[in-house]
């Protein structure tokens, strides 16, 4: 095998080989990229508590003797609407406890009002309970568990009293809320206690009604615990810590682009100045491989009667000119164009040996 056919047999190769080793070498790029932009631990949230917040109301309604209760006592269920002129007190409830499923410490004070409003006019707060401290730990806390009295009737008595000296009626409601200060504290967590939560009933001659959608409020506490743990990569079922193969591929993938480079210069196209060089190393190969043949001209000769034929290669043209016996002329036409061509008759045969066909000439032997 002679090196022209091993330049040909190697070429396609060469370039398969070469656009092998740069994909994978883009491949490569990004995976480096992504492991540099990714963390190298993985965050997991767990669970760690769950904290309720409860507070319950209940009330029930103790009733006169009257045409609608005619034992009285007790009504089950309670009315939502309570007649005040045929009751004795409504007796209502409130509970606060605190769930968790891990050991808490709760602290605070609370007190229980109730609330008279004439709405945009005045208000009037009452103690039903006085202020009073807790602490305690636990996973079942009860902080609040009062029972206690509300007097329709004087409820009442305090209403019209205040319209006589105010001289003015307005919308009244009545209102019983659990105030709560204080915190829960768990290891190094700390939340402070649900304050909402409240009994509301409108007032309007005699009628108490209940405003209130639910009875029961509750508030969840969730504490995460966060745990991390460094990132894997598996390969072949080979686990690879993330910060080992960020450090792998910073080191693979720049000694890739080594053998790029090299593989690259094998088959890239000339640049202008070896095209140039090339060019006239042909020139020079060609006047010398064919010196006894051809005739150099310093002007181009008058040819504008003469029809041109044009041959591919200067191989060609020189056999042309052995089988008429007739000799080879060239001239330089532009600084990068040499005319070779024989006069035969009216005929001129022409070959142009130019930057163009000696960059593609070049390609051809790579």
């Amino acid at each position: 095998m002679n090196l022209e056919t091993q330049k040909s047999t190697f070429k396609p190769a060469r370039k398969k080989g070469f656009f092998i080793l740069v994909s994978v070498w883009v491949i490569l790029l990004f995976t480096t990229f992504y492991t540099l932009v990714t963390p190298t631990t993985i965050k997991q949230e767990t669970l760690e508590n769950l904290i309720q917040d409860k507070t319950i109301f209940s009330y029930s309604v103790d009733s006169k003797p009257s045409t609608l209760y005619p034992e009285g006592g007790l009504i089950s269920p309670p009315p939502k609407v309570v007649i005040g002129s045929i009751t004795n007190s409504i007796d209502l409830s409130v509970d606060k406890i605190i769930v968790s499923n891990e050991p808490i410490q709760v602290e605070g004070t609370y007190k229980v009002i109730l609330k008279v409003i004439a709405e945009e006019i005045w208000e009037k707060e009452f103690n039903l309970v006085e202020e009073q401290e807790f602490k305690t730990e636990g996973i079942n806390l009860e902080l609040i568990n009062e029972t206690f009295k509300v007097d329709p009737q004087a409820i009442q008595d305090f209403i019209e009293q205040t319209e006589k000296e105010v001289k003015v009626s307005g919308k009244y409601s009545v209102q019983v809320i659990p105030v709560v200060e204080g915190f829960i504290t768990y290891r190094d967590n700390v939340y402070a206690l649900d304050k909402e939560g409240s009994v509301l009933f409108n007032y309007q001659s005699y009628l108490f009604s209940l405003q209130n959608e639910t009875l029961e409020f509750d508030n969840v506490s969730e504490v995460m615990n966060t745990i991390e743990h460094l990132r894997n990569f598996q390969l072949f079922g080979i686990q690879l810590e993330w910060v080992t193969l960020r450090l792998a591929l910073l080191i693979i993938t720049p000694l890739l682009f080594i053998p790029i480079m090299l593989l690259y210069r094998t088959i890239k196209p000339l640049g202008l100045r070896q095209w140039i060089t090339t060019k006239r190393d042909r020139k020079k190969h060609i006047d010398n491989k064919y010196k006894s043949h051809i005739i150099q001209l310093t002007e181009k000769p008058d040819m504008e009667n003469m029809k041109p034929l044009h041959v591919p290669t200067i191989d060609d043209l020189i056999r042309l000119a052995d089988e008429k016996e007739l000799s080879v002329f060239t001239y330089k036409e532009k600084k990068d164009q040499s005319i070779y061509f024989i006069l035969d008759g009216n005929f001129t045969y022409l070959f142009k040996s130019s930057l163009a066909t000696s960059h593609s000439s070049e390609m051809e032997e790579l």
